[in-house]
């Protein structure tokens, strides 16, 4: 992400290699990059770098996870199961999640949150992840489903493989300490995507 429209991964990867970096994560960016096939020519040309999580554009297919239509579901599922693959091909062992957007003002304050029915999706996906030997991490997003503190506190309490993804810029924009998420996270924290103001 951090050469976003810059390198492409397969020429990232390598730059950051020679720089010195020994652990990444691949922001893949649209659908022909979620491929087995996309991830062998990265990994062909990722150096000495581990790679340790995927991450998409999260707004492509991940709301569909959760789609009460059952071929709308079913597409996204299998764009999963895709993602998924090159996570395996590159032996990253985390896919970073942001689940559903919160597009309308009320989703945003979580007044409507139906906690129940996002768990029944959460442990679908996550069942989903762990046939495919990769652990779903949820990342807080200021318009995703974790944008407030609380929400993954109730969803890891139930979903005990459920790990955390703390995006210290997200908490900034969301205006709750990165502490309190870092707190709630606790040892369930899989990895930081780490942003310095100053």
């Amino acid at each position: 992400a951090s050469l976003f429209l810059r390198k492409y991964n397969e020429e990232a990867l390598p730059l950051l290699s020679e720089l010195g970096v020994k652990t990444a994560e691949v922001f893949l960016t649209t659908f022909s990059e979620y491929a087995a096939e996309f991830a062998k020519t990265v990994a062909e040309n990722k150096g000495d770098i581990s790679v340790n999580s995927v991450h998409i554009l999260n707004t492509q297919f991940e709301p569909q996870l959760f789609n009460a239509h059952p071929r709308a579901k079913t597409d996204a599922f299998s764009w999963l199961g895709r993602v998924l693959d090159g996570a395996n091909v590159l032996q990253a062992p985390y896919y970073t999640f942001h689940g559903t957007a919160r597009i309308k003002r009320a989703a945003r304050s979580g007044e409507n949150d139906n906690f129940p029915k996002m768990l029944e999706g959460f442990r679908e996906i996550s069942a989903f992840c762990q046939r495919k030997g990769v652990a779903l991490c949820l990342e807080n997003v200021e318009w995703a489903t974790y944008n407030r503190p609380g929400v993954f506190k109730y969803l890891s309490s139930e979903i005990p493989e459920l790990r955390g993804v703390l995006d210290i810029k997200q908490a900034r924009i969301s205006e709750y300490p990165y502490e309190t998420y870092l707190s709630e996270m606790g040892e369930k924290l899989a990895y930081a995507h780490v942003s310095d103001v100053d």
